[in-house]
């Protein structure tokens, strides 16, 4: 830098030293506990926790809607959660369950001849063994619940559940590749009171399903359910609501079916959505993956729930020989399949918390099957190999609508429409075996022989949900009217006088 001076001499400045600007002054050492303390403390979103526990934390406050179940572990004396599996392909416990909370689960386990055996997951102890329901986890003295359990078992050949013969509470048993007294469902249902705005548990009912399974060489997987339901123990019927008034996304459709006593009307509400609106899905067999065997299988099937369009169907797994000369079968047991809850239901609720005593909330449901795909007729077969007059495709239409205010909308169903699709089933001859026996290739004329066509091919079939929203023209703005000041005054106010008009 350059400049003059005031006797107007040269000088020449340096502004650019590298010693000079402004430095860090010394804090010093902090070499004892206080005053590093001191300074560490002064520091902010620290890493360092004052508490760091590894110890299960447990709410000491009533029940209420969503909080986990606790239960007690007789031989510890230890506080836990009650689980169940996961719904997913392969089972896991870790699901908490909550309180008022319906659930329901499907999942499969491997089994093999080491699980089959006490203590693992197929063997009912595994899931009751040792452990009792805290009533409330409020009281000091609380009340240790142990479980009400009734024992069926599963019969392959019926498909249905009954009483059990032997020791059918015992671990599973593996004799001559079959393993019996094997878990196939556990349904569980809490009874609870409410007194004095307190939640308590009051009792719990433990339905369980017992099968018995081949075991192979190879692992194989079988498929688990469990559910958990609650019941007011003050009540014969808890009615349970979607909404209030309109529906909720992804609750059940209310249900119910017309009944007259008296010259009056009301709705018999199906009250357990396993009844209600269902599809069938594909279920796990000892064999393959499709429909379910069974005629009345609620359990393998998907509920029609609110505003959640759905598409789904299982698969038939049919010989050449069924197509031939069972179609008249063939063509019943797929329409009950589709039809298996449908059938029961002529009503549904408008809203979410429609009223049994009021059929005015409810909706019709638009329903006309043809004759031909239900399988009460018998009707002739055209072509070899081909079944025709199959409901290939079932779907239940809705129809909703939003009413009231459109900052607090309330949905409402306004239609609703079951859809019948025919459809037919034709043996495809995907390889030479499908269509030839192997054995007359040297016998011309012999290519129809009996043994064609005896392994089974997929046939699908499918259902459906939708939901369709009514548009109106647009919202209307509602002013009410102005208060009166002065109520109505009767005609008689001043009788006995009269007043000349």
């Amino acid at each position: 830098m350059v400049t003059s001076a005031a006797g107007g001499g040269l000088c020449v400045m340096y502004s650019n030293s590298p010693t000079k600007g402004k430095y860090f002054q010394d804090v010093g050492k902090f070499q004892d506990e206080s005053s590093f303390l001191y300074q560490f403390q002064l520091g902010q979103y620290l890493n360092t926790w004052t508490v760091y526990d590894i110890v299960p934390q447990f709410s000491t406050s009533p029940y209420k809607y969503g909080d986990a179940i606790q239960i007690s572990y007789t031989t510890l004396g230890y506080l836990g959660n009650f689980t169940l599996p996961t719904n997913s392909d392969v089972c896991s416990d870790t699901t908490k369950s909550k309180m008022l909370v319906d659930y329901s689960a499907k999942c499969s386990r491997k089994l093999d001849a080491s699980s089959c055996n006490a203590g693992s997951p197929f063997d009912l102890q595994y899931y009751l063994k040792g452990i009792s329901f805290i009533d409330d986890p409020s009281k000091d003295e609380k009340q240790f619940i142990v479980p009400q359990i009734t024992i069926l078992c599963f019969n392959a050949v019926t498909g249905l559940a009954g009483t059990c013969s032997g020791l059918a509470g015992s671990a599973p048993v593996l004799s001559n590749g079959v393993c019996s007294r094997t878990v196939k469902s556990l349904s569980y249902t809490f009874q609870y009171t409410i007194v004095d705005s307190k939640l308590t548990i009051s009792s719990v009912i433990v339905t369980a399903v017992l099968q018995s399974l081949t075991v192979t060489a190879s692992s194989r997987y079988f498929a688990q359910e469990f559910s958990i339901a609650f019941k007011n123990s003050d009540s014969a019927l808890v009615y349970k609501k979607s909404g209030n008034p309109g529906y909720r996304i992804g609750s059940p459709v209310l249900t119910g079916q017309l009944t007259t006593q008296d010259e009056l009307n009301a709705i018999s509400y199906i009250d357990d959505p396993t009844f209600g609106l269902t599809l069938p899905t594909d279920t796990i067999t000892s064999n393959s993956i499709g429909c379910s065997l069974t005629g009345a299988d609620y359990a393998n099937r998907i509920p029609v729930t609110f505003g959640e369009n759905t598409q789904t169907g299982c698969t038939m797994w049919l010989t050449l020989n069924q197509l031939n000369t069972q179609c008249d079968q063939l063509r019943s047991r797929i329409f009950n399949l589709q039809t298996l809850t449908a059938a029961n239901v002529q009503y549904v609720g408008m809203f979410g918390n429609a009223t049994v005593n009021n059929p005015f909330d409810w909706i019709l449901v638009q329903s006309s099957p043809m004759e031909e795909i239900t399988g009460s007729i018998s009707l002739p077969q055209d072509t070899f190999g081909k079944c025709t007059n199959l409901l290939t495709s079932f779907d239940i239409q809705f129809l909703y609508t939003f009413y009231g205010s459109e900052t607090n909308p309330q949905r409402a169903i306004v239609g609703a429409r079951f859809s019948y699709t025919s459809g037919s089933f034709q043996w495809e001859c995907k390889t030479r075996s499908n269509c030839v026996d192997p054995s007359t290739y040297s016998s011309p004329g012999s290519e129809a022989a009996s043994n064609i066509g005896t392994v089974p091919q997929p046939f699908p079939i499918r259902s459906s949900v939708s939901f369709v929203r009514v548009s109106t023209t647009g919202s209307k703005l509602f002013t009410p009217p102005p208060p009166k000041v002065f109520g109505e005054i009767p005609d008689d106010i001043w009788y006995p006088f009269k007043i000349p008009s």
